[in-house]
């Protein structure tokens, strides 16, 4: 039994006791991002004496992280945030466990990384990881503590909890890269991914003690009006966890792609605009055109590219010639230029421009003829 005086506050609710205190001292949690969202959560386990803890996160420190992320001080910067962060937690409660994993989380790993724990926690920033994570949970029956931070929106919820609703069942499938949030760009506030990280870790002492409260409900807080709604989760008939012949890992075969590409990346990418590629087309310069868009994308319309979907890229990089120009394009721009990111970093090339804006510049530029998707 851990030292009963320290948690003291804690032990008088009624809600907790000192039953609930054994319970909180032996379980296990994976926090999964040591970001905005990790660092208030993992410091409140830690001091409410949640046993053993976990942090997962290949990221490292930046200056920009440190006006909401304050587990961290200017001197870490380059520093590994999981592993900071462990050692943040460690000096301020040395009765509990806490491990750090440098990695960042992807089908090869998912497995191993949430088998050994009571509760996963949902702390990362893109759907990529959002989506294994919330898939390998239904699949080891392991519940799971949702949070996410949009601009002055907050969202938690539990999924998975004893056999409850999960990502899937809200959204069946990733959106498109053109409507997924991004903080780099919308913008976000310490102090709101405090509170929801907050939430989340409460949440997490929740389920440990066998009451949880949003298991089934999404609760979204507006953090300007500080309105609140609490919405509830329903089965998606569209949930493909559902369907007992999809394979998990075939169901994410281009997302483990998307977090090895991460947005962080500050190598630069080439560019070419959809004017300049249609005038090298017209005075019929030598160059390579590559499409990473998947095959169903290829076949509503196409500008004449070799496909090259970015689900099988990490098979058929090498396809991608290394000498002379090469433009490689997606829907929008976004996949290409990670794709490029990749090619660039792990493979040396030099030869490759992103196409700006995809093929739905093409089509608002170039060629309106084309279905727009």
């Amino acid at each position: 039994m851990q030292n009963s005086y320290r948690y003291l506050r804690q032990v008088s609710l009624e809600s907790i006791g000192s039953q609930g205190q054994e319970l909180l001292s032996k379980a296990s949690v994976l926090v999964i991002g040591a970001g905005g969202l990790g660092c208030p959560i993992v410091t409140s386990l830690a001091a409410a004496g949640v046993g053993n803890i976990c942090i997962m996160d290949a990221d490292h420190i930046e200056e920009q992280n440190l006006s909401r992320q304050w587990a961290f001080e200017e001197s870490q910067i380059g520093s590994n945030k999981a592993q900071s962060l462990a050692d943040f937690v460690k000096k301020r409660n040395s009765m509990i466990a806490v491990e750090a994993i440098p990695e960042f989380l992807c089908n090869e790993n998912a497995e191993k990384a949430i088998s050994d724990f009571d509760v996963i926690v949902d702390a990362t920033d893109n759907f990529n990881a959002r989506y294994i994570i919330n898939d390998v949970c239904f699949e080891l029956s392991k519940p799971l503590v949702f949070g996410a931070v949009y601009k002055d929106l907050g969202q938690v919820s539990v999924f998975n909890y004893e056999n409850g609703p999960n990502l899937r069942d809200i959204f069946p499938f990733p959106p498109s890269e053109e409507l997924t949030p991004n903080c780099e760009i919308e913008g976000v506030l310490g102090t709101s991914t405090s509170i929801i990280g907050n939430i989340q870790a409460r949440e997490v002492i929740n389920i440990i003690l066998g009451s949880p409260r949003l298991t089934g409900v999404l609760l979204q807080l507006d953090l300007l009006s500080f309105e609140i709604q609490l919405t509830k989760v329903l089965p998606h008939p569209k949930n493909p966890l559902r369907d007992l012949q999809i394979d998990r890992r075939e169901l994410n075969n281009n997302l483990d792609f998307c977090l090895s590409t991460n947005s962080t990346s500050q190598t630069m990418v080439n560019e070419c605009s959809v004017k300049e590629l249609h005038e090298m087309m017209e005075k019929g310069e030598a160059f390579w055109l590559i499409d990473v868009r998947e095959q169903n994308e290829f076949d509503i319309c196409n500008i004449g590219g070799e496909l090259i979907p970015m689900s099988i890229i990490g098979e058929r990089w090498s396809d991608i010639p290394s000498q002379g120009k090469v433009v490689v394009h997606c829907r929008s721009g976004v996949r290409s230029a990670n794709i490029i990111r990749f090619l660039q970093e792990e493979h040396g090339y030099n030869n490759l421009f992103n196409l700006k804006g995809g093929i739905l510049a093409w089509i608002d530029e170039v060629d309106s003829t084309l279905q727009r998707y």
